[in-house]
Parts: structure tokens; C-alpha cells; sequence
């Protein structure tokens, strides 16, 4: 099967009743694509230190795993991994996109091994960070995988659409939504702005047209153009997605899913969200693409947001946001 991110894209973006079907329908989306020598795989939402939540199987056909041997697999590699390679698993779930659980943890647990019917040689995991949680679609191979620079910017760039899209669960399926700020044609025309949207028209016009652009076959070709062009949030504060009414017409809404961060209070709204990214060890250019800002942009509020927090330096701040978010999810016993 070949492999269609946008089309990935538009799975998580389509509006579902609960949580369990759109993991259900993303897991089988993702799971044979990001992995083609997959024996079986799972999604889930983590939590640490808890066993994994809303846990949807995937089996290959012909495999010998069944459903409940697929979620005693990932029970006992759960309960049999060391605490310092669950440290290594929460580390690398906050940052978007796809590992080798061998190149984070450096071996599989035992646990794993010895449940699973046959060989196991490693586990590709895409993690999509929402912000307040993280969701996990897993595999597992019977051979080691090599994951290329070009794989791994890719899966990342469709993280961050797939977290935009968890976001919006539960969300009203109408133009007059609360977090509707601006309904347009498919040719970027606005039919109607409130707030911030009002000063942003023509940015909304540029980016809806964008978006059908790297939906169209010639867009496909190239994916990460593709991925650029469309953005999972666009200026820091909306994410555009299709809305069809009654009689079948299609229009774009430009629905306000800023994530949420936590304090501190003395930043801004949008300086929270660039120290929350730049804490998890994200980049300028990371952070520009999950929220939609110019690099500059990025580069000026963290420099703001470090100074107003007393900071010296972002790799202090990601030290010392690690060490909090390490000590308060799974405490290191102390030797002996």
C-alpha cells in the first residue's frame, strides 16, 4: 500500500462520536503505513505510571497474534520495563512523531519477548502529544528498524496534525460553534469573522486555499511540500477544517485549538505555548510548525518568556522542565 499522509491527515480531522473510534479508525491508518514489516500493533492513550488507556488492537491478517494476546503483550512489556526505561519512553512522547522503541529504551522488555509467538526484534511507537495528553500507535516487528531523517520529519509533521485533530473531540459540528471564529468558501471567500479572525482575513484566505492545494493529486506528490503548505494550526491559534450542511455544500471553518499549557501566569497565552514546546526539547522550526508562527516570531517570545521567568538559557529551561515532569510521573527508586 502506498503510503498518503494527507489522507492520514483528513482520518484524524474527521469528526467521530468518542475518543475509542477515532483511535479505532487511526489505528488502522497508521499502523500498516508507518511500519510495512508489522506483525501486530495498538493504539492508546499513555499513561504513565498507569497501564495504557483505550487500547484498540491491530492484528495482520495471517499473524498469530489474536486481540487478547495482542493487549497481554503490551500488559507485560509494560509492567516488566525498567524505570529508567519508562523515563526514556516519557521523554520521547512529548515530542511528536515516530521512534524505534530499541533506539529509545536500547532493548525491548522482557516481557514483551516472551509473550509474543514469535520473534521479536523491535517496535516502531508514533507519539502525538496534544498538550494535555499523549496518544500512542504502536507496532511490532520481527526485525530491527532503521528509520530514515526523511521518515522521521515526515511522521512528524502528521503528528502534529493528528494532535490538532484529538483536540477537537467533542467539539459542536456547526458554523455557529463557540470556537468558530471565521467560515469560509472552498476559495478562501469569507462569509463571516469574529474576533481575531476579523484581522485576519486574508491570512485565512491564503491558508484555505493552501490546504486544498496539498490536497490536490500534483500536491500529493510531493508530501512535505504538502505538509508545509497545510498547517495543523495556523497563527499560533486556528486549525481549518472542512464542514459540509444539509444539502451537501462544503465550507472551512477556522476553529480556535490553541493547545493549552499550563502557568505560569506571568506569560502571555501564546508565550506559554512556545515555552511549553521549547521546554520538550522542540526547535525554533518545530515550534513554528506545530503552532503556525514564523521562526522569528518563535525566536522573540522565548526569548521574552526566559527573560520574564529568570531563565538564562533554553537548555536550562529543558532541564529543569525534564527533571519536573520525570520526578513527577515515575520517581527513580534510590539505590538499595
Amino acid at each position: 500500500m502506498t503510503f498518503d499522509p494527507i489522507q492520514t491527515i483528513e482520518c484524524g480531522y474527521a469528526p467521530v462520536e468518542s475518543s475509542e473510534q477515532w483511535l479505532e479508525q487511526l489505528a488502522h491508518e497508521i499502523i500498516p503505513h508507518v511500519d510495512p514489516g508489522w506483525v501486530t500493533g495498538a493504539a492508546f492513550v499513555v499513561a504513565i505510571p498507569g497501564p495504557p488507556d483505550h487500547f484498540v488492537p491491530v492484528i495482520r491478517p495471517g499473524s498469530a497474534v489474536d486481540p487478547e494476546l495482542n493487549r497481554r503483550m503490551l500488559t507485560a512489556a509494560h509492567l516488566t520495563s525498567k524505570p529508567e526505561q519508562m523515563h526514556a519512553v516519557l521523554q520521547a512522547a512529548r515530542t511528536p512523531g515516530v521512534s524505534s522503541v530499541v533506539d529509545v529504551v536500547g532493548e525491548l522488555s522482557p516481557g514483551l519477548v516472551e509473550t509474543s509467538p514469535m520473534p521479536v526484534g523491535d517496535s516502531l511507537a508514533v507519539f502525538v502529544n496534544t498538550g494535555s495528553e499523549v496518544v500512542l500507535f504502536a507496532t511490532v516487528n520481527e526485525r530491527r528498524v532503521l528509520l530514515s531523517d526523511a521518515t522521521k520529519r515526515l511522521w512528524q509533521r502528521v503528528a502534529v496534525h493528528l494532535a490538532a485533530g484529538r483536540r477537537l473531540l467533542g467539539r459542536a459540528r456547526s458554523t455557529d460553534a463557540s470556537d468558530v471564529e471565521a467560515v469560509l468558501s472552498p476559495g478562501g471567500e469569507v462569509s463571516h469573522a469574529t474576533g481575531e479572525a476579523q484581522d485576519a482575513r486574508e491570512v485565512l484566505r491564503a491558508a484555505v486555499k493552501d490546504m486544498d492545494r496539498a490536497r490536490t493529486r500534483e500536491g500529493r506528490k510531493d508530501p512535505m511540500h504538502a505538509l508545509e503548505l497545510w498547517r495543523g494550526l495556523l497563527a499560533g491559534r486556528w486549525t481549518l477544517v472542512d464542514h459540509f450542511d444539509s444539502d451537501g455544500r462544503r465550507f472551512v471553518l477556522a476553529r480556535k485549538n490553541d493547545p493549552s499549557v499550563p502557568e505560569p501566569r506571568a506569560l502571555s497565552p501564546r508565550q506559554r505555548q512556545v515555552v511549553f514546546y521549547a521546554s520538550l526539547g522542540w526547535s525554533n522550526k518545530e515550534i513554528s510548525y506545530a503552532l503556525g508562527l514564523s521562526e522569528n516570531t518563535v525566536s522573540a517570545h522565548l526569548a521574552q518568556s526566559l527573560s520574564k521567568l529568570g531563565i538564562a538559557t533554553r537548555a536550562d529551561l529543558v532541564r529543569m522542565a525534564t527533571e519536573v515532569a520525570l520526578a513527577a510521573a515515575i520517581p527513580i527508586p534510590s539505590p538499595g
